[in-house]
């Protein structure tokens, strides 16, 4: 009997882990710029972001896009005076965007000492749709613990648009082991089964 009760424990606590690491799991973070006003300077107008030298732009009003055209939607931020940087209220794992571009953009990650985590250039020179290229690059960058990171075209500004950012905060990584789907139906089954057993009656 007090086996079988602590095999029903046993159940209750890996299971309840599984469902646990499951829910850790969660979708990235998505800013598409949509809310903000044209020219609106982005600062901290994004709950949890802090953004430097951002301003958001918009199609057919402030954002020529036939050659720069925002990923989505009719908004995106360029780089108003310099390099754009992110500052994030809590570590994240992995960053992204989709540049279009006159120059060159270096995209880096720093942990909260600033040192470099990790970067990735852009593939070309440029990549506005006049130039022969298909605009909206995706650039990304994946570290533990990224503070901040920085983009970095023109020394001026005025040289990239940035569009549909996302990140991954570094507390909704999946640990390991990550359960499937399959296992926790199967772990509940055998839960249910071992709390409607009886003993067997012996004469």
């Amino acid at each position: 009997m007090f086996a079988r009760i602590g095999r029903v424990m046993m159940l209750v606590a890996v299971f309840g882990f599984c469902v646990s690491a499951a829910t850790l799991s969660a979708a990235p973070f998505l800013v598409d710029f949509e809310a903000l006003d044209d020219l609106q300077s982005v600062a901290n107008a994004i709950a949890g972001l802090s953004f430097t030298n951002a301003t958001v732009l918009t199609a057919g009003i402030t954002l020529d896009e036939l050659d720069f055209p925002p990923h989505s939607g009719q908004r995106a931020i360029f780089d108003s005076s310099g390099a754009i940087r992110i500052d994030f209220a809590a570590p994240i794992s992995s960053f992204s965007g989709y540049f279009t571009y006159v120059a060159p953009v270096l995209l880096e990650a720093f942990d909260s000492s600033g040192a470099l985590l990790a970067s990735q250039p852009s593939a070309f020179e440029a990549n506005f749709l006049s130039s022969g290229r298909k605009p909206n690059e995706l650039l990304g960058v994946s570290a533990a613990a990224i503070a901040y990171v920085t983009m970095t075209g023109g020394s001026f500004g005025g040289s990239f648009v940035l569009d549909d950012v996302t990140f991954d905060t570094a507390a909704t990584t999946t640990p390991d082991p990550v359960a499937e789907p399959g296992n926790l139906v199967l772990l509940g089954s055998g839960l249910a089964f071992l709390l409607r057993r009886r003993p067997v009656q012996r004469s």
